[in-house]
């Protein structure tokens, strides 16, 4: 439904609170998943890589969106591409047969991924207006591109 808004003239009345909405209702969502799974002992591993893969196309989907309504710049997709962009590259060096390394723990990816939500969150509101939500976009899209270049570093062997 949010990619809808990729279609939507953002000047449609109300448009903006919908959008945010339905953004809002998936990343809930993803906050709740996990919790929920590991409660009920329903944790699989096909369970952890759609929770990934799930979080990726909401950033992304929602990041264009945010683009398309001129509340983020055009680079903010960079936000919403670094995901199957990274995974793409591992799969490519692994068929390759090039070494693909584990990345260590990190209790900042999350609050990374975090930011990154919030800040499309925002630029999908009407509020705070287009000139803070590019503002917002601009100054979360640094942290999480800089995390995705980071961890492809670590995992093709370069640092």
């Amino acid at each position: 439904l949010l990619g809808g808004y990729l279609v939507v003239d953002p000047a449609v009345g109300g448009s903006g609170w919908i959008a945010g909405g339905l953004f809002a209702v998936a990343a809930g969502g993803d906050a709740v998943d996990g919790p929920v799974a590991r409660a009920a002992d329903a944790v699989t591993e096909l369970g952890a890589e759609l929770d990934v893969e799930v979080d990726g196309a909401t950033v992304l989907v929602g990041g264009a969106a945010a683009v398309v309504a001129g509340a983020a710049p055009v680079a903010f997709l960079l936000v919403g591409v670094a995901r199957p962009v990274f995974a793409y590259g591992l799969r490519r060096r692994r068929r390759r047969g090039l070494p693909v390394y584990d990345l260590r723990p990190s209790r900042l990816r999350v609050p990374i991924g975090g930011v990154a939500m919030l800040a499309t969150w925002l630029a999908l509101l009407p509020v705070p207006g287009e000139a803070a939500s590019r503002l917002v976009t601009t100054g979360a899209m640094v942290p999480v591109v800089g995390s995705f270049v980071r961890d492809w570093l670590v995992a093709s062997g370069r640092i």
